[in-house]
Formats: C-alpha cells, structure tokens, sequence
C-alpha cells in the first residue's frame, strides 16, 4: 500500500468530521488578488520562534560527508580523528574505545533486530582502537569507513525516539544553511555554498532516522539530490545563486511533509504535544519552500500557516483539543503542501 495513503486513512479514522469540514475559505484579498507567500507566511513563520541558526558542530568523514555532531560519540569520533591527525595514536585509541563503550551503553534499550548490527559495529571499533594502538592504521580513510557506520547505527538507534528539546535546532539548522549557501555563492565562493549545502544534507540524513517511513524515503531522495547539487556548485557547473532556490523549494517541501506525516502519526499515538511540534516544523518548512520557489500557490498559503501555526500552540501549550477540532487545519496543511509539492516537480 501507498504508505501516504496509509497515513491518510489512518487519519480520516482519527481525525473524525474531517470529511465534512470545508477547507475552502476566502483565500484571496478583495478584488480578487491572491497573495502570494513572501508577505504573509514569512510573517508567521516568524511568531512561531527565532530565526533559524546553522548548526555549529560538524564531523567531517571522507572528505565531503558532514555529520552534525549531537552527542558523545560524535565527540569521541571527532578527537580520535584531530589525534590520528597529530600522530598522537593513544589517544585516538583511546576515543575510539569510548565510542564502542558509547554504543554497548545503547544495547541495553536497542531492540532485538538492531542488537546484532551494534555488536558487529562495536567489534569494528573495538579491532579499529587495537590497530591504533599498534600504529598500523595507515590512512584516515580507514577510519573514517568506520567512523560512519557507527554514527550511522547510533543516529539510527539514538534519535528515533528523540525529546523536542534536543532535536529542535536540528529541525530548524538546515533552512539556515541553505541562506548561507546563497550569499556564498553570490560572492562566488563556490566551496564554501557547497559546504553549506551537504550540511544541509547530513541534517536531512539525521531527520530522516526519525521520520515515517515515507518520509524517510522522500527525505533520503531529497537529500541525494542535495549531494548532487553541492558537486555541481562546487564544479561551478550553476548559473548562479538563483540556480539554488528551486531545488531548494523542493527540499522544504519534502520536509514539510515529512514533519506533517509525522504530526499525523504523533497524533495518533496520543501525543499531543509532540504532534504540535511537527505541525509547527511542517508550517514553517512549507512558508520556507514557498518563498524560495518565489511565488505563492492557487490560494493564499499564508493563511493556511497561520492556522497551522495557531494550532500547533495550542497542542505544544498542553490545549485539550478532540480529534475533529484539528482536522481544518490539518487538512489544509496536508493538502497546501502537495499542491505546491506537485508545482516544483520537474516537468516531464
């Protein structure tokens, strides 16, 4: 089954009413001007918090991987290479015996299916530290093969299940990136926008461990399309920074729908609040898409922020809401972001 309509019918069940419940309010300005999305969802992007800052720690793996590093063993990975660097390989030993001690410290809460991968990757990181000790690791190549699957595994078990409070500048970061991407090339400082952007593409492979299962596939598939992006910026093979704003359109969109799907599947696991944070990425995220795809949709897009912003305030401030109460504003959400999903498609 479409996993999208799963989550669809899944919320018509939850959801009740939401079939009678017109989404078709007055969407345009008198006289029949549509806005478009510059002069109005911004505004509301902007009441739902600060703006969105870069995130400032990144591990660097194979030279053009980065990883945003959230907690120990990204540290861990982070002196172990700095120390093999310098020669120092008691040290890097050392860190790397850290983050295999890191990850036996997670099999006590992995479930049964993710045991048998944290043991093979902690053997990994036990036979790596003993190389180190003996100085027979040759390259940081090596390491760095290492290195990956193990943050992967730890980012795949850690943040499946993650608090707000920790996942909520990772949330917001990749926007960030992406205005950074644009002043740099504007200078034409082409490496720097292209470090910016597989930023931003290591912060959608870090969402996507969290997501639904469409929403880690369209995550995955955004974020490729980014790595492929940055070569292209950095081959300088673009015709300039305007270059960047559709394709980013078309990522804020993919995570706006991924937040919306997991708003809808918070929701329905009785977690109200949580199911208000994703309302409120999602909104952002889609008043993000749209003004870097520069133009609003059919009907004013704002509107539909707003009331998505308005809701998920009063599902995060612990408002007691019935199921057929959200439902507009979920609907219009949900609906907002695929139409203009489908408008920023390439055409065929």
């Amino acid at each position: 089954m479409n996993t999208r309509k799963f989550w669809v019918r899944l919320a018509l069940v939850f959801l009740v009413g939401l079939a009678s419940v017109s989404c078709s309010k007055n969407r345009t300005r008198p006289g029949g001007e549509t806005s478009t999305i510059n002069s109005g969802a911004s505004r509301e992007k902007q009441l739902a918090g600060p703006d969105a800052k870069p995130w400032d720690d990144w591990l660097v793996l194979q030279e053009d991987q980065y990883v945003p590093v959230v907690d120990e063993i990204g540290r861990n990975f982070e002196l172990a290479r700095s120390s093999f660097l310098r020669m120092d390989f008691s040290t890097a030993g050392s860190e790397t015996r850290k983050a295999a001690a890191f990850l036996k410290a997670e099999m006590a809460t992995a479930p049964h299916e993710e045991k048998e991968r944290l043991k093979a990757t902690i053997r990994e990181l036990d036979q790596l530290a003993a190389q180190l000790d003996h100085q027979s690791v040759e390259s940081l190549a090596r390491m760095d093969e290492v290195f990956a699957k193990a943050y992967q595994a730890d980012m795949e078990h850690t943040w499946t299940l993650v608090g707000f409070e920790r996942w909520n500048g990772v949330a917001r970061a990749p926007q960030a990136h992406f205005r950074l991407a644009e002043q740099a090339l504007l200078h034409k400082d082409y490496d720097s926008a292209a470090k910016e952007i597989r930023r931003a593409a290591g912060l959608l492979k870090l969402e996507a461990t969290r997501a639904t299962v469409e929403g880690r596939s369209n995550l995955n598939a955004s974020r490729q399309e980014l790595i492929k992006l940055a070569s292209e910026v950095q081959s300088r093979s673009l015709a300039g920074s305007t270059s960047l704003h559709r394709p980013f359109a078309a990522v804020s969109y993919a995570l706006a729908d991924s937040h919306y799907l997991k708003a809808i599947q918070d929701w329905t696991s009785e977690q109200p609040r949580n199911s208000g944070h994703e309302l409120e990425a999602a909104a952002i995220n889609l008043a993000e898409g749209a003004e870097w795809a520069g133009h609003g949709a059919e009907f004013d897009s704002s509107l539909v922020v707003k009331d998505a912003l308005a809701l998920s305030k009063e599902l995060i401030d612990g408002g007691t809401k019935t199921a057929s109460q959200i439902a507009p504003e979920v609907r219009s959400l949900g609906s907002e972001i695929e139409n203009l999903q489908k408008g920023i498609r390439p055409q065929a």
